[in-house]
């Protein structure tokens, strides 16, 4: 990123969690470092982490069971492998 490329990245997730606050490239981000600045995003790896996150979690895998019992097909599937056969 230093040298433009690639022109930005958005970070989720970490090889450690949480970050080492020493690691290079979270303290570039803390520091607001000029070659970084509007080119990199870093969030926490815990967007679930609020009341309507914490709701999905248990809505969301009830819903997708009852779809597929219903229907024997997962909307959310990326495989092309789940279904009925």
């Amino acid at each position: 990123m230093r040298a433009g490329r690639p022109a930005g990245a958005g970070l989720d997730v970490l090889p450690d969690e949480p970050p080492d606050p020493a690691h290079p490239l979270i303290r570039a981000f803390a520091s607001r470092e000029p070659w970084q600045v509007g080119r990199l995003l870093l969030t926490p790896h815990a967007a679930f982490c609020s009341a309507a996150g914490m709701a999905d979690l248990r809505r969301k895998p009830v819903e997708t069971a009852v779809a597929f019992l219903r229907d024997g097909r997962l909307r959310n599937c990326v495989n092309g492998v789940a279904g009925r056969r």
